[in-house]
C-alpha cells in the first residue's frame, strides 16, 4: 500500500506520515450486548420472580443484592474476556485511568529519506520499523514496517 508520494526537495519540503493500526470488531458483539442488558435488568427480573414465590421481603432483599452483584459480575467479565469495540492498536491508559492514544508520525524530508534510504535497519534498506503496543490487558502488540525509497533516479521523488 502506498501511503504518500511526492517529491521531497532538499531545504523545501517535507512529508509528515502518521500511520495507524486498528482493531476493528464490527461493533458491540453478542455476548457483551447480552451481559450489559443483564447487568442493567436481571436484579428486577429476578427480584420480581422471587417476589412472586417468597413475598415481597424476599423479592426485594434479592433485587438490591443483583443491583450489587450483576454490575460487578459484568465488569469483571468485560476485564477478563474484553469488551467489543474499535479502537487503535497503541491505547493506553493514562495516570487517572482514563483511555488514550499517541500516534506515531514519520517526519519526511529530502535528507531523512536520503539516510533512511541509505541505511539497513535489519529487515533492507529504507525499512522503517514502528511498534504499536496496547497496556498488557488489550494484549496488542505490532510491528508495522514501512519502506522509504526512490521512485525516480532523475528527480526526487520518495514514497513510503
Amino acid at each position: 500500500m502506498v501511503l504518500w508520494e511526492g517529491e521531497l526537495i532538499e531545504d523545501e519540503a517535507a512529508a509528515l506520515i502518521i500511520p495507524t493500526i486498528w482493531e476493528w470488531d464490527g461493533g458491540e458483539d453478542m455476548f457483551t450486548g447480552w451481559r450489559r442488558t443483564v447487568a442493567v435488568n436481571g436484579a428486577a427480573i429476578v427480584g420480581a420472580a422471587v417476589t412472586v414465590f417468597y413475598g415481597p421481603a424476599a423479592g426485594n432483599g434479592t433485587a438490591a443484592a443483583l443491583q450489587v452483584a450483576l454490575p460487578a459480575a459484568s465488569n469483571f467479565l468485560g476485564d477478563v474476556m474484553g469488551n467489543a469495540s474499535d479502537r487503535p492498536i497503541g491505547t493506553v491508559k493514562n495516570d487517572s485511568g482514563v483511555w488514550k492514544f499517541d500516534p506515531q508520525a514519520i517526519a519526511l524530508t529530502y535528507a531523512i529519506a536520503e539516510n533512511t534510504i541509505a541505511n539497513d535497519s535489519g529487515k533492507g534498506h529504507g525499512v522503517v520499523p514502528l511498534e504499536y503496543r496496547d497496556i498488557s490487558e488489550l494484549h496488542g502488540y505490532y510491528t508495522l514496517y514501512i519502506q522509504i525509497e526512490r521512485i525516480s533516479a532523475s528527480s526526487s521523488p520518495v514514497s513510503a
